[in-house]
């Protein structure tokens, strides 16, 4: 794997623990859609890209880059994005087309039907080309929102293999 070099503050934030008030920085930049939402097809290094959900804000605090799970998506966890956003995140959720749920799907299908969905589920979450995408998608809106926020604070949270990332990209060795 690639070491990446990402200057992230990593946090694990589980979707009621929204306690992430620090005294930060204040960003200056404005955005001219705070309060909406939007996609955004990212290009990631590769380039590939990722459908990417956006929840602009005018005065940030940091950038919060939300990863969803296994056969998720982009809007899955627009409650959450929305919670952060209203407390002056600029949130971004990257769509990780490796592991949505397309992909999810495709597994099961090369497992065998007979395996069923938790061995497709198995053989998504040890894909390594899928933990790359997911890397990718990461940098692509983290290089994306630092155009947006210029606040020195980024948190990255999961769920799930999700959370795998987050853990790998805060250091854990794994042999992916």
């Amino acid at each position: 794997m690639r070491t990446m070099s990402i200057n992230l503050q990593v946090a694990l934030l589980w979707a009621a623990g929204l306690s992430i008030t620090p005294p930060l920085a204040q960003s200056v930049h404005a955005h001219p859609n705070e309060g909406t939402t939007f996609v955004k097809q990212l290009t990631r290094e590769d380039g590939q890209s990722t459908p990417t959900a956006v929840y602009p804000v005018a005065n940030c605090k940091g950038i919060a880059i939300i990863s969803h799970g296994a056969g998720g998506s982009e809007s899955g966890y627009s409650y959450l994005a929305k919670a952060l956003q209203e407390k002056s995140w600029y949130t971004v959720v990257p769509g990780h087309q490796e592991s949505g749920i397309p992909a999810l799907r495709q597994h099961i299908k090369d497992t065998g039907r007979r395996a069923g969905i938790k061995a497709g589920l198995a053989a998504l979450i040890t894909d390594k080309s899928a933990y790359q995408g997911r890397f990718a998608d990461i940098q692509a809106a983290l290089q994306f929102a630092k155009q947006q926020c210029t606040s020195d604070t980024t948190i990255l949270l999961g769920h799930s293999m999700g959370a795998a990332n987050t853990i790998l990209l805060a250091g854990a060795k794994n042999k992916l």
